[in-house]
């Protein structure tokens, strides 16, 4: 009893706030709705390009929050896109050397919507890109980046067992032994054992085609049976951090994410210079050879990015054609990559899979106001008193004659 008292008094007593805004304007629709995709490559030696095997690397780079003028999406996926450059940058020394060049295609793609059910991935999937389609349809293994530094402390408690900072290999099937699926890998988990926090942990989880989003880029490739998988630091696809604005820079290991930048690194350039293939002492010495002249990854470069990502609100409806951010994504690829693509995106105008809104910018109020509760206790006592003075007057007029002044009578006299 004393406890439901106390709840109540806190009820009458307490304050709360009430947000008022001062534009009161509904927000607009935007009408040129659309995504920007960036595409580029480094084209393998000894070959036709076209028919030279591929592998893809992805990474959606806007974010999303409760208010897009605030969502930096510091993890969700900023991380993404800072290892997706570091890994051009990487790669694109090797390429340059004629006698380094690996005989497969690298092709990156910074897809736009990724928070609009992964609509720039769908459309590249989807559209006619003569340059783009056979390399696409061909490639041997496509690897998407999504929200690969959370630190320790924030793993899921249910993950307790796994290493501090391991990351999860997302797939919608397993890959068959001894296809090129399963050798990429096992590459990229032996590269993660030896370079950076444990080896990969892998969740298998089925498309449903019922539902209306998809939980991970790779799915999207996986409709249209390409060998996929998504790499993140998290290990279920409804973590609310993928959507949250309050993972800043101090969520982020920039260490822990520099060494999964080189444990990727290091298992895709075993895959394409074919050391799988390497048996025996002799095997692993000529493969330890190999890898010994592979660029070191700087965390300089991978902190500058996330830096410059966080600084900027990457809300779908900000990301334009001519955004400061989206051409300073392009410029950074064109310094690595050949043959740079800037994929504009929009949706059919008579079906549209989304519609965006344009982001007033307006003053928000807090006003410290009584709960609603409280009002309606001093309704309640309001009526009740004035029912007790109507009951008094009209029962007991007697009772009210010493609160009540009676009009006195006067008279008047004729002279």
């Amino acid at each position: 009893m004393n406890i439901i008292c106390t709840g109540l008094w806190h009820i009458l007593t307490g304050y709360g706030y009430q947000m008022i805004s001062e534009d009161q304007k509904e927000a607009e629709v935007v009408k040129d709705s659309h995504v920007v995709t960036l595409v580029g490559k480094l084209a393998g030696g000894l070959g036709v390009q076209q028919r030279l095997p591929t592998v893809m690397v992805v990474a959606h780079y806007d974010a999303f929050g409760a208010a897009p003028s605030l969502s930096s999406g510091v993890d969700s996926n900023a991380s993404g896109v800072a290892a997706l450059l570091g890994l051009a940058r990487l790669f694109s020394r090797l390429y340059r050397d004629v006698k380094q060049k690996p005989r497969s295609n690298l092709l990156f793609v910074l897809s736009g919507g990724g928070k609009l059910n992964y609509f720039g991935t769908k459309s590249l999937l989807e559209e006619d890109n003569d340059d783009l389609d056979s390399l696409i349809h061909s490639s041997d293994y496509i690897i998407c980046l999504d929200s690969l530094a959370a630190t320790a402390a924030s793993q899921s408690h249910d993950q307790s067992h796994d290493p501090p900072h391991s990351l999860t290999v997302h797939v919608s099937k397993p890959p068959k032994e001894g296809s090129k699926a399963a050798v990429m890998l096992d590459l990229l988990n032996r590269s993660f054992s030896q370079l950076s926090s444990g080896p990969l942990r892998m969740v298998h989880k089925k498309i449903r085609l019922s539902d209306d989003l998809l939980s991970w880029e790779h799915e999207r490739f996986s409709l249209k049976r390409l060998p996929a998988a998504t790499i993140s630091a998290l290990c279920h696809h409804g973590d609310p951090r993928r959507q949250s604005m309050f993972v800043n820079s101090d969520h982020i290991d920039v260490e822990g994410l520099t060494q999964n930048v080189a444990a990727l690194a290091d298992g895709l350039a075993r895959y394409l210079y074919n050391l799988s293939s390497l048996l025996g002492t002799e095997g692993e010495r000529e493969g330890g050879e190999r890898m010994a002249t592979l660029p070191t990854v700087s965390s300089e470069y991978v902190s500058a990015w996330l830096d410059y990502l966080a600084s900027h609100s990457r809300s779908p409806q900000l990301l334009t054609e001519d955004h400061p951010l989206v051409t300073g994504l392009y410029q950074a690829m064109s310094q690595s990559l050949q043959d740079v693509t800037k994929l504009v995106q929009r949706p059919e105008k008579s079906d549209p899979e989304f519609v965006l809104y344009h982001i007033p910018q307006t003053t928000l109020h807090a006003h410290k106001v009584k709960s609603p509760i409280f009002d309606l206790f001093v309704a309640v006592g309001v009526a009740l008193y004035l029912c007790l003075w109507y009951s008094l007057i009209e029962f007991f007029p007697w009772s009210a004659v010493g609160f009540i002044p009676l009009p006195l009578k006067v008279k008047s006299s004729k002279s």
